[in-house]
């Protein structure tokens, strides 16, 4: 106790030296807000993730629709140009599509953003697409949104200039503009409308839309030879697809089939259809158009539709399937009764009535579960299966985080052919991308109907065992007779044929082939060569003694 009082008288001026710590007058602010209670004179700032602005002050929100370009400047060799249109207003950027090999363009598309200054400018620049070289600049104009009145829609004619060449006649923008005010409600809305776009890149998908395109007949003759160069354009959304084009021909035959993602918002979306005659150097002729309303059709059924293509006189058949929607509950009751439904119309008494129809029998089959099916991590399993039966491709929905799916999904096949089989394939989507996990092939006379069964999946060239099994239910009815007759008629014709891909197995094992056959040709090429030149003089006599034999006795 001495030792600890001696010590402390001696550091007693240096304990008390050492300087006071103040709190800074910002942390002092800090808490002084704090302990004052807040004024309700303004809406509380909402600041949402993902998201450009915050909602604070006066906002609003401008509606650009782009319309068209007349007599824009030429920019190609061809003595046109490929158009496009930039937009620039403070941080925000956008860019309309590119329309190929037109001076006079038609974009009729709509830009929609949030501004809280209007007095600056909207800045609108058009520029010509190229491949190789970098894009060249066809003018420019500027929007005072200032200008315009609020709430109201106005149409303006923008005159394209350029700061280099101000005499330059570049043509001009048809474009029309409405300034609306905006509460505090309308940005809330507008900030988590932002938000959800955001996130629908790596949102998953909701079901299928699986479109055959198969062909069009008694298209109109767009070209002076009398025929066309059809292709089909698809859009869904943000998606957007293209066939081949099939040159000169009123009668193509696609054969192409393409699968789009819907999401929970697409579900009341419409399929937009464009049929276009492809000529070069010129632009693309305009055919027809189709609208397909995808609630009007019944998902998990294919359906065969011939559609009219626009005022013209030809018609496009394609087939159409929406699949992969989650599992509705489907009572046993329910079930049972379509299977005695089936056994009585495909009954022995209606074969008059069974040889004029297409189809002989019912299958009832049930997609239970999987196991096992893969070593990855469960976070990286989204599996789904995918069924066919003939031509029609039906598919599960995805189940998500876990190796063991339970999917319980029934789909009903019409057969057409009692000798078809059942082509069962295990999918994963990982980041993205399908991978492909296993296979089941079961000719439809060889399944066990009336219980589940669990079959282990095979590899590609089903020979080898692929990792994981699936549980099946099946249901069979069938006309005997009928599928008998059907046995003797040419099987049906694939709808879609697949491409031969190169394989390189396949050529090495060709040039083998080749190489042993030529390899004794040359021997002897080789032997013959020897005999003349006498190098074996025993053998060159005995071969001309041979040779004057055959020409005497000939």
């Amino acid at each position: 106790m001495s030792r600890f009082r001696s010590w402390r008288a001696k550091h007693k001026n240096k304990m008390l030296k050492v300087p006071l710590e103040f709190e800074s007058e910002e942390e002092m602010d800090r808490d002084r807000c704090a302990s004052e209670p807040p004024t309700p004179s303004s809406p509380p700032i909402v600041a949402t993730s993902g998201s450009a602005e915050h909602i604070t002050g006066e906002n609003y929100m401008i509606h650009l629709k782009l319309i068209s370009g007349h007599n824009l400047a030429v920019r190609d060799v061809t003595g046109t140009s490929d158009p496009y249109v930039k937009l620039k207003h403070g941080r925000y950027k956008a860019r309309s599509s590119v329309i190929y090999r037109n001076l006079n363009p038609h974009w009729m598309e709509k830009f929609i953003f949030q501004t809280k200054d209007l007095s600056l400018p909207l800045n609108v620049k058009v520029y010509d697409h190229d491949i190789v070289s970098s894009d060249d600049f066809m003018g420019q104009g500027t929007i005072h949104l200032n200008k315009y009145e609020h709430n109201k829609v106005e149409v303006i004619t923008l005159s394209l200039t350029d700061p280099v060449a101000p005499a330059e006649q570049l043509g001009y923008l048809q474009l029309e503009i409405k300034v609306l005010n905006m509460t505090y409600h309308e940005q809330h809305a507008y900030e988590q409308q932002k938000l959800q776009q955001s996130k629908k890149k790596i949102q998953c998908w909701n079901s299928i839309l699986t479109v055959t395109v198969l062909g069009a007949t008694d298209l109109p003759a767009m070209d002076s030879n009398g025929f066309s160069d059809p292709y089909c354009k698809f859009k869904l959304g943000s998606q957007k697809y293209k066939t081949k084009v099939q040159p000169k021909t009123l009668n193509p035959e696609w054969k192409e089939k393409f699968d789009m993602k819907l999401y929970d918002d697409q579900s009341k979306q419409s399929l937009f259809i464009e049929v276009w005659d492809r000529d070069f150097p010129a632009a693309d002729d305009f055919i027809g158009e189709c609208l397909v309303e995808l609630c009007d059709y019944e998902p998990d059924v294919q359906h065969d539709l011939r559609l009219p293509i626009g005022e013209s006189s030809g018609t496009l058949h394609l087939l159409l399937v929406i699949s992969g929607l989650s599992c509705k509950e489907e009572s046993d009751v329910l079930s049972g009764n379509l299977m005695k439904q089936a056994k009585i119309d495909f009954q022995l008494q209606n074969i008059v009535k069974l040889l004029s129809a297409k189809e002989i029998g019912l299958l009832h089959i049930t997609i239970e579960r999987g196991a096992d099916l893969c070593s990855y991590n469960e976070r990286d399993i989204r599996s789904f299966v995918t069924i066919e039966v003939g031509n029609a491709q039906l598919r599960t929905h995805a189940v998500s985080y876990t190796a063991d799916p339970i999917w319980n999904k029934t789909f009903s096949f019409p057969i057409k052919d009692i000798h078809d089989i059942v082509h069962i394939e295990v999918i994963n989507e990982r980041k993205g991308k399908e991978e492909w996990l296993g296979q089941l092939m079961i000719p439809l006379l060889k399944l066990q109907v009336g219980h589940s069964k669990t079959y282990v999946l095979k590899g590609k060239s089903c020979l080898n065992r692929a990792h994981g099994t699936i549980t099946i239910n099946c249901d069979l009815v069938y006309n005997i007779v009928c599928a008998g007759l059907q046995t003797f008629k040419p099987k049906e014709v694939p709808v879609l044929e697949e491409e031969p891909k190169f394989q390189r197995k396949l050529l090495l094992r060709n040039i083998h082939k080749v190489i042993e056959l030529i390899h004794p040709v040359v021997q002897v090429h080789h032997y013959i060569q020897e005999l003349l030149s006498w190098q074996n003089p025993v053998q060159s006599l005995m071969a001309l003694m041979v040779c004057c034999t055959v020409n005497v006795c000939l």
